[in-house]
């Protein structure tokens, strides 16, 4: 496979690509991707009240922010929110369509930011898009100086490796993720799926013409069946554990 700059590759797509194609699944439409965010952000509100986070102007680093979907999620749940994006297409895009939000230009892992922050790190499918190992293995390391409580991360989490990616892509083993998080002081509390039937490659082509009703399918199996099975699509809450 290619070995491709993932920094440029984002910056060069956010400079070509608007919308939601320019931050989710690039080869499909705008509709598709409206109501796979949709979901995401529907899970997302629920866990956020069952762990009692809502209305509480709690400070949240919304990490590789991108056009903001999230960070205007985050900042109409009440929560003070700083974005920060490797693109300066897309936090300028962030600063002029999100009042009253700070954002930052820079790498994750080299965010100049004082320890302890932030309530809540989030990032959401970002750390798959870093490909070099060690960067990976820093973003990490910034994530738990920055945050004092929460880690909350989306993302497609196995121990199954795809046999193919694309090249702006790398997926990594859940262990190997949960591990290092366990070693910087975070162990996770809670997870919940996102996805049943929607994100799944061998799924996309019906998805790709019936996006809503895969979006009202998965919603069904999530919230009146409770059902993760078959789901690797899930947003997970890591939390610092106090020192002994």
């Amino acid at each position: 496979m290619k070995k491709i700059d993932d920094h440029r590759y984002w910056v060069r797509r956010h400079r070509e690509t608007k919308g939601l194609i320019g931050v989710g699944q690039h080869k499909y439409s705008e509709i598709y991707n409206f109501y796979m965010y949709k979901i995401v952000m529907e899970v997302y509100d629920k866990l956020l009240e069952e762990l009692d986070l809502k209305n509480k102007n709690l400070r949240v680093l919304d990490a590789g922010c991108g056009i903001g979907t999230f960070t205007k999620f985050l900042k109409d749940e009440n929560f003070s929110v700083v974005g920060a994006d490797i693109s300066e297409d897309a936090t300028e895009l962030v600063k002029k369509n999100i009042e009253n939000v700070k954002v930052i230009c820079s790498p994750l892992y080299r965010l100049n930011l004082p320890k302890n922050d932030f309530d809540i790190v989030h990032c959401f499918d970002v750390l798959y898009h870093i490909l070099d190992d060690e960067e990976w293995g820093k973003t990490l390391e910034k994530f738990s100086q920055l945050s004092r409580k929460y880690i909350i991360l989306h993302e497609s989490f196995s121990n199954n490796l795809p046999p193919y990616t694309l090249p702006h892509v790398k997926f990594r083993k859940y262990s190997y993720l949960r591990d290092k998080l366990e070693s910087l002081g975070f162990k996770e509390i809670r997870s919940k799926p996102t996805h049943i039937l929607g994100n799944r490659l061998y799924l996309s082509i019906i998805t790709k013409f019936f996006p809503r009703t895969v979006y009202r399918v998965d919603r069904f199996l999530i919230f009146r069946l409770n059902k993760k099975l078959f789901s690797n699509h899930f947003i997970k809450v890591f939390e610092k554990r106090s020192a002994k």
